[in-house]
């Protein structure tokens, strides 16, 4: 199965139509190159939430449930899709192992990040859209050479990497280079690959605040964690964003987060700190400095 949200009608047909041309050049379907193998892929359209990137959610919405996430155990590859074991992996990841099979190196001085990574540029930049870029570039690099550099001149403050969840990452650290070490390093991790770059005309607590109204949106509800805790930091950085008691909101606010992450029932909530946490971490003057956004 591979499964879309439903926001991107754009690629249900595009999928359809790819999959269709594979059962027609046969290497789709039963006795696949005539080697007595068959396989088949369904694409499946979500309704939209997005909580069913959990695992466990999205093989509920598959089978025509509500998108909530499965308690744990049993583990999906033990018990998933229709009581079956069930692998649930990123169709990027899927497209890059016949490629890592067929290059495959045992030269243990072989640095891990050779090769590339598909990412989405967009914001106060001025070429936004999709890139396959080299792995150890930096932000800057990456920013600069795909991106074409910030809008009108401007001056870059920040960037989210890797979507609605992915850590917030100030400009000074724009140096830092694309690869797993490197971001393990510094406590950051790809997610989703995309990069949304800020200026310094971009409030960071009217972002955040942003990003904490769509996370309070799509949480399911099933954990207080994650319902609750959503919920109050978004009205905390609406306090912030407002002026009131800023320095006590953000505080609050960080214990939340840091409750959330240990105690959420799934991905969504543990990882939806992320944001707050990384900004408080290296940015904490700049969430309050509202005051000063151009």
């Amino acid at each position: 199965y591979m499964y879309i949200r439903e926001e991107y009608r754009h690629l249900h047909d595009l999928s359809k139509n790819a999959v269709n041309l594979l059962l027609e050049k046969g290497f789709l379907g039963h006795n696949i190159l005539g080697e007595n193998f068959d396989f088949h892929i369904q694409v499946f359209s979500g309704a939209g939430a997005y909580i069913c990137g959990e695992g466990g959610a999205l093989i509920e919405s598959i089978e025509g449930k509500q998108g909530k996430p499965r308690r744990k155990p049993p583990q999906t590859k033990e018990c998933g899709l229709w009581q079956l074991p069930t692998l649930v992996i990123n169709v990027e990841t899927l497209a890059a192992i016949a490629t890592i099979l067929r290059h495959k190196t045992n030269d243990s001085k072989t640095p891990s990040y050779l090769g590339s990574k598909m990412v989405s540029l967009s914001g106060k930049i001025n070429q936004p859209g999709a890139y396959e870029v080299d792995f150890d570039m930096t932000f800057k690099e990456i920013i600069n050479r795909y991106g074409g550099g910030m809008i009108q001149g401007s001056e870059p403050s920040f960037l989210q990497l890797g979507g609605a969840s992915g850590p917030i990452i100030p400009k000074e650290k724009f140096n830092l280079k694309l690869s797993y070490e490197e971001m393990k390093k510094h406590g950051y991790c790809f997610g989703s690959g995309s990069l949304v770059v800020a200026d310094q005309t971009t409030s960071l607590g009217e972002y955040l605040q942003t990003v904490y109204d769509f996370f309070q949106d799509e949480s399911c509800g099933k954990c207080t964690s994650c319902r609750e805790g959503n919920r109050q930091i978004s009205i905390l950085l609406n306090k912030i964003v407002r002026g009131e008691d800023k320095r006590k909101s953000l505080d609050l606010a960080v214990t939340y987060a840091e409750h959330m992450k240990e105690t959420a029932f799934c991905g969504l909530g543990k990882t939806a700190p992320a944001p707050l946490l990384s900004a408080a971490n290296d940015m904490y003057d700049v969430i309050l400095d509202q005051e000063n956004i151009i």
